[in-house]
Order: C-alpha cells, then structure tokens, then sequence
C-alpha cells in the first residue's frame, strides 16, 4: 500500500496503488483498427512511391513484387491481430 500523507491526527492514511490501464476487449478493436488504418495507409504510400521505379522491370517481376505488396502487408499485422483478439473474453448467456 501507498501511503498519501498525515491526516490532522497524524496517522497514515493507506491508498491502493494505481496500476496502469490494461486495455480490455472493448477498447482494443477500436485501438488495433486505428493502428491498422494508419499501416495500411503508409503501406499504400510506400509500395505506390515504389511503383515509379517498376516500370522498367520486367512484366513477370511487376507481377511478382505486386502479388508479395498484396499479401506482404498481413505479416506483420499478425500480432496486432492476436493482441486485438486476447483478453478476458465476455461471458454470455445461452
């Protein structure tokens, strides 16, 4: 326990200790989505500023870099997905 201080008697008064906020279920599909908007958006203006220097590849390596830039992206959102989808679960009742 944390001790706040003297009381006007001079006795400690005991306060619980503030943990920091964990975020639950409900505000962590919020919070991954903005996160998420926020990469898919940096992917596009990245793979999109890169495009410029294709157009002097061959067709089959334009084809190869868009087919990895298309599915390249969910590699590293596995996490978030993970974390998005942990937590204590809601119980419901059936």
């Amino acid at each position: 326990m944390a001790y706040s201080g003297d009381t006007a008697r001079g006795n400690r008064v005991a306060e619980p200790r503030r943990r920091p906020m964990k975020a639950d279920q409900t505000m962590r599909k919020p919070i991954a989505s903005l996160i998420l908007l926020a990469f898919i958006i940096a992917w596009i203006v990245i793979v999109g500023t890169l495009s410029g220097m294709l157009g002097t590849w061959p067709r089959w390596a334009q084809l190869l870099f868009y087919v990895v830039a298309g599915f390249g992206w969910i590699i590293p959102l596995k996490p978030l997905f993970a974390w998005m989808n942990s937590g204590p679960q809601k119980e419901t009742d059936d």
